[in-house]
């Protein structure tokens, strides 16, 4: 459709300036330079800073970001800081002379559920990260933001960015010279790359996993029932959600689908049924089908394709003019979505959670209950550390007891770490309210587990099939396959979630692993090992292995299996029926998850 109609969206937020703020310690008083201390440690009186406005200053020394979790000095100095909490740890280049004070300016944000189109008219220079800075080069003085390329910094300049980024372009690339009227041509191709993110697609909401636990009371079935088969959740239409590497997730029309046996093949009102063969009418389907849309000669419905909407999170707004000019600091939405039926409150929703991997620096979440038009669509949280930056993973979503009170959470997986002191790990995050519940450290392999990076979506299990998790697994590229118990003993107490190792097969694993839940709460788990995928560092006659591990540890156990030995696998003292492995084809790797589709009741 026209770029003009697009639907293009970004929360509505609100920036907040901060200028020359005093940078203080942990007991509240003011930093002073001495003269001979040069690192300081604390944290800003504000989080969720803007992307990119961030510097403090001694008055010789200016550090400015470098990045999502970045600060450079310009005089050699070195930092880091955390964009959602405001913490920062910066060592100057030589220390403040004495008497100084070390100084902050920057932009925090605040936001509500409501969504703003991506128009000159909801957009500032600010929101956008724009202003008015020079560079010299061997021609002269410039503007850094002159993208309109007039030799001047101006109202014009927003606009190029914002019909650049809605799909224009200009008219005749060699003479109609880069003025926002000159991008007045449609890109024919508006999607920017689709890189490491899978499409979610849901529609009607069906039964879920959780939905016959022994745990869960007649009055939540009743309950969720009652929602599901409400009009307009129960016809809802079947959405497809991708990112990009425009900085946007997208939200495309993927038909009519709908759950249970086609009755308009029995029904002889039906307009379509008189052009369906008569024994079409005794078939039952059981999987579900796409309705017959009588408007397109009785074919079933799966959508057209067409983008019904796009969202832009926060912390890519100010970053979007990097992707402009193709340098600096990119942002675009490089991960998987995930989504699930979640009761927030007393009401059920349909929520959408979605990371940034190579793009960014946080998770979003929005609630795409009514997702066909984007009216009925809210923004309802974002989180952020700069340790989630590469995260790829979609997040998995489940709920848990958490103190006596029960809670829906997601749980996602820190990115590819280039810290070889720091552990990964695995944020739980209350998706009623956006907050962290508790970060849980790989980091039972101690030493030799240091530096690793989880692969993929933690793989949660209800063990004792209540409706509740109580575990999940997940391996790093150390060859650790990890498991944490959340129910050790019954407790709920976050304190008491413990964690272990399953196995180390003493190889890189970069998937998550398909699992298997027996009745006695025993578990099989299913992986497989490679070489990084974004390097070639591996020798071509290596062989990795597909692993299968039965852990009958139960709910609250947490037994170390085996530690396999490569130089022929040792598996002296291993009960094979615990245990089975398959070696690869030399140069054969396993980056992909495994698919699990059945299983059998053990004895």
């Amino acid at each position: 459709h026209p770029d003009n109609s697009r639907n293009i969206k970004t929360s509505d937020m609100t920036l907040i300036e901060v200028n020359g703020e005093h940078l203080k310690d942990e007991n509240g008083s003011t930093y002073v330079g001495d003269g001979v201390v040069t690192r300081f440690v604390g944290t800003l009186e504000h989080g969720k800073l803007q992307a990119g406005t961030l510097t403090i200053t001694d008055g010789t020394e200016r550090f400015a970001t470098a990045g999502p979790s970045t600060l450079e000095g310009d005089k050699g100095g070195t930092g880091t800081y955390n964009r959602f909490t405001g913490e920062y740890d910066i060592t100057f280049h030589n220390p403040p002379v004495s008497g100084v004070n070390i100084s902050a300016t920057y932009r925090y944000y605040s936001y509500t559920q409501s969504l703003l189109e991506f128009t000159n008219a909801n957009l500032s220079d600010e929101k956008l990260g724009l202003d008015d800075s020079r560079y010299i080069d061997d021609t002269g003085e410039h503007y850094t933001w002159d993208l309109e390329r007039d030799g001047d910094f101006d109202n014009s300049d927003r606009a190029v960015l914002i019909k650049w980024v809605r799909g224009w372009r200009r008219a005749d690339p060699v003479t109609s010279g880069y003025t926002a009227g000159s991008y007045s041509a449609s890109n024919k191709w508006k999607l920017a790359p689709i890189d490491h993110s899978m499409p979610a697609v849901i529609g009607p909401p069906g039964e879920p996993e959780w939905f016959n636990g022994a745990g869960i009371s007649e009055q939540e079935r009743v309950e969720y029932v009652v929602w599901r088969n409400s009009a307009g959740i129960a016809d809802r239409p079947t959405m497809l959600y991708i990112g990009a590497r425009d900085g946007m997730l997208h939200a495309f029309y993927a038909g009519q689908f709908r759950h249970g046996d086609n009755k308009q093949m029995a029904d002889p009102s039906d307009p379509c049924r008189e052009q369906m063969p008569d024994e079409m009418a005794n078939i039952e389907e059981f999987r579900g089908y796409f309705k017959w849309d009588p408007a397109n000669g009785c074919n079933p419905d799966y959508g057209t394709g067409e983008e019904r909407w796009a969202f832009i999170p926060n912390n890519i707004l100010p970053r979007l003019k990097n992707n402009f000019k193709s340098t600096g600091d990119q942002g675009y939405v490089d991960a998987s979505p995930a989504i699930a039926d979640v009761k927030i409150g007393n009401q059920w929703r349909t929520v959408l959670i979605c990371a940034e991997g190579n793009g960014g620096d946080t998770i979003f979440a929005l609630d795409v209950t009514n997702p066909y038009n984007v009216e009925n669509v809210s923004f309802l949280w974002e989180f952020s550390d700069p340790d989630i930056y590469r995260s790829k993973s979609s997040p998995a979503i489940g709920r848990l007891w958490v103190n006596g009170q029960e809670k829906w959470v997601a749980f996602f997986s820190s990115g590819k770490s280039k810290d070889p002191e720091k552990f990964g790990s695995i944020f739980v995050v209350d998706i009623g309210t956006g907050n962290l519940i508790k970060r849980i450290y790989l980091d039972a392999a101690g030493e030799s587990g240091k530096g690793n990076s989880p692969s993929g979506t933690p793989s949660i299990v209800d063990g004792d099939r209540n409706g509740y998790v109580d575990r999940f697994y997940v391996g790093d590229d150390k060859g650790y396959m990890y498991r944490i118990n959340l129910n050790a003993n019954g407790s709920e107490d976050p304190q008491d979630w413990t964690g272990c190792i399953l196995a180390n097969v003493e190889q890189p694993i970069y998937s998550s692993p398909a699992i298997l839940v027996n009745n006695q709460a025993d578990v099989e788990v299913f992986f497989g090992t490679g070489d990084d995928p974004t390097l070639d560092d591996s020798d071509p006659n290596t062989h990795y292995y597909f692993w299968a591990i039965h852990d009958r540890g139960g709910n609250n156990q947490c037994l170390t299996k085996f530690s396999s030995r490569q130089a022929g696998i040792d598996m002296a003292g291993i009960n094979t029926s615990e245990v089975w492995y398959y070696e690869l084809p030399a140069g054969h790797r396993v980056w992909a998850s495994a698919f699990a589709a059945a299983h059998r009741d053990q004895p």
